[in-house]
C-alpha cells in the first residue's frame, strides 16, 4: 500500500499529495483524493468525498504528503488531527518517509 502513497505523492509533486487510508491494520487500502487546495503547502480533502469513506469505512489514516521537506507535523497538522480525531500519516517526498500522528499525541496551539 505504501508504494501507492508514494506514487501520488510524486504524482502531485510539488504540491501535497492527500488521501485516506481503510479497512483494517490487516487489510489497509489507499484512496488518493483530489487535493482542493489549489496553494502548494496544505491539503483540504473534498467534504462530501470525506465524509461517504467516514460513513462506508473504517478510515484509519488522514494522508498527505510534504514535498521537499521532512514528515514532521506542523502546528497546522496538530491542530486539525486533535480535532477531527483521526490519526495522520503524513508523507515525505522524495525522501519516502513516513510519520504517523495520533490524535492527541501532541497539543493543539488554539489561537485567541
Amino acid at each position: 500500500m505504501m508504494w501507492e502513497v508514494f506514487k501520488h505523492a510524486q504524482e502531485q509533486a510539488p504540491n501535497e499529495s492527500c488521501g485516506l487510508v481503510v479497512g483494517t491494520e490487516k487489510n489497509k487500502k489507499y484512496i488518493p483524493c483530489e487535493n482542493l487546495q489549489k496553494e502548494k503547502k496544505g491539503f483540504k480533502i473534498d467534504p462530501l468525498t470525506f465524509t461517504r469513506y467516514q460513513l462506508t469505512s473504517n478510515v484509519l489514516y488522514i494522508v498527505h504528503s510534504h514535498y521537499e521537506e521532512d514528515c514532521k507535523p506542523s502546528q497546522h497538522d496538530i491542530n486539525n488531527c486533535n480535532e477531527i480525531g483521526i490519526p495522520y500519516m503524513i508523507v515525505s517526498y522524495p525522501d519516502q518517509e513516513t510519520y504517523i500522528l495520533k490524535p492527541n499525541e501532541q497539543k493543539s496551539n488554539t489561537i485567541r
